[in-house]
């Protein structure tokens, strides 16, 4: 897990050595519906979000079976879909990677509503269904090798519980046709039904916001994960 320094007079987060620092401000602020390219080698968030990806691709490499990242932050829900929107595309352009963004957040201004899928059946519906029909709610982008899975009708389930089996028959079968999963959740600490899908995932990340994001709220998720005895958890400083 990692270290963080105590935090100074105005409670905010401050980098350190022990913190992972990338800089996707030129890139992520606009990314639209069609996920066009506009990485450029020449800009600083280009090489940072590169060295994430390859990052990602030496602590879990996908061999037999797919990884699966979580992303989650205290941080509103527009920061991490551009975020989640942004590794999705530099890991398909850096290492070819087949990808699925899973949308499991329950909020508004997720990737679901980026990429205007909003009507769409998705992970509320496959979780009561048999995964073998999982290939009728993914969907593509038009971005070759990003594909979709949709948070589904969150009107219809306002009190939609997680089961365990169900999040494994998930995972176990994407795993199986995608390199990577990058599970989109909400704030870890406001809505625990996530902390399921995190005891499955090969890591979690949580974002930050570099002297924004305040350190009670990046301790509290922290906490919450050692709590629930889940180790595998890095946070991702945002500049």
């Amino acid at each position: 897990m990692t270290l963080l320094k105590q935090p100074d007079a105005t409670d905010r987060l401050e980098v350190n050595e022990n913190v992972a620092l990338f800089k996707p401000k030129n890139l992520i602020s606009k990314i639209g519906s069609s996920l066009k390219s506009i990485l450029r080698p020449q800009l600083p968030a280009s090489k940072t979000f590169r060295y994430l990806t390859r990052q990602i691709e030496a602590d879990y490499p996908p061999h037999e079976k797919g990884r699966s990242i979580l992303i989650t932050s205290p941080e509103k829900m527009q920061f991490s879909t551009n975020f989640t929107l942004m590794l999705a595309y530099t890991l398909q352009q850096e290492l070819g990677s087949n990808v699925l963004i899973i949308d499991s957040a329950m909020e508004k201004k997720s990737v679901t509503q980026r990429l205007k899928h909003e009507t769409d059946r998705g992970f509320i519906e496959l979780m009561s269904v048999d995964m073998a029909e999982s290939d009728e709610y993914i969907l593509e982008t038009s971005q070759q090798g990003i594909h979709h899975l949709p948070v589904g009708q969150l009107s219809q389930k306002k009190h939609y519980t997680l089961e365990r089996n169900r999040v494994a028959d998930l995972i176990e079968t994407v795993s199986n046709k995608y390199d990577y999963i990058l599970f989109q959740v909400g704030h870890i600490q406001n809505d625990t039904r996530y902390l399921l899908l995190s005891q499955f995932v090969d890591v979690n990340y949580i974002l930050a916001r570099e002297n924004e994001t305040e350190m009670r709220a990046l301790n509290g998720c922290i906490e919450l994960f050692t709590k629930h005895q889940i180790i595998n958890v890095k946070t991702i400083l945002v500049a």
